[in-house]
């Protein structure tokens, strides 16, 4: 009987030791899932954080893109302007040599201009005459500076032979063919109507430069 009870117990303890086995596997075999599904969320998220990456660096890319067209645009647009300010600057250029060379000769319509050491707001005035007489000697002319009235006759009178008459501006004749005098390098008198209003300037070709010889005729409208 004592025999029986000590090969119970010793039964009930191997399988006391069997059970604990099994629940050590058993702990373990779990162990192992867990850690094999940590494994796996640990991959999955390595595979998020690169897609996270690679997401990153196409959108950098394109941001980096857009900026260089971005910078393509700000280029044209530069051009542009330099090209609108050329095209201003040469229109400008342009006026300016036009109002330049009209200056050279005489000049027609209602404005009078200075010229010739003549301005006309202290030119002698004969307005309302019909006829006017400048004469000229000793490198000089009398009245040098006039204004008159539309279809009056103006006659220089002195000899043309050592002052000859020329329509022009500071000593530069004027060939626009736009002033009533002509030259004149010969003769003792010459006679010019003037009917249009404006500036006509005129000098001796001789002694313009060396004695400021030189007038102006302003026709007032």
């Amino acid at each position: 009987m004592r025999k029986a009870a000590l090969v119970f117990g010793m039964a009930m303890a191997l399988a006391a030791c069997s059970g604990s086995s099994a629940g050590t596997s058993s702990s373990g075999g779990s162990s192992g899932s867990s850690g094999s599904s940590s494994s796996s969320a640990t991959a999955s998220s390595s595979a998020s954080s690169s897609s996270g990456s690679s997401s990153s660096s196409s959108s950098s890319a394109s941001s980096a893109t857009s900026g260089s067209s971005g910078g393509s645009s700000g280029g044209t647009g530069t051009s542009s302007t330099s090209s609108s300010s050329s095209s201003s600057s040469s229109s400008s250029s342009s006026s300016s040599s036009s109002s330049s060379s009209g200056s050279t000769g005489a000049t027609g319509g209602s404005g009078l201009v200075a010229m010739n050491r003549c301005d006309p707001s202290t030119a002698t005035d004969k307005t309302g005459l019909s006829s006017v007489t400048v004469t000229f000697a000793n490198f000089s002319y009398s009245p040098a500076c006039m204004k008159v009235s539309p279809g009056t006759q103006v006659t220089f009178s002195g000899s043309f032979v050592p002052h000859p008459l020329m329509p022009g501006v500071d000593c530069q004749a004027d060939a626009s063919g736009d002033s009533p005098v002509s030259s004149t390098a010969s003769g003792t008198s010459a006679q010019f109507r003037f009917d249009d209003p404006g500036s006509y300037g005129y000098f001796c070709a001789n002694h313009c430069g060396t004695f400021d010889m030189e007038g102006a005729v302003y026709v007032v409208p």
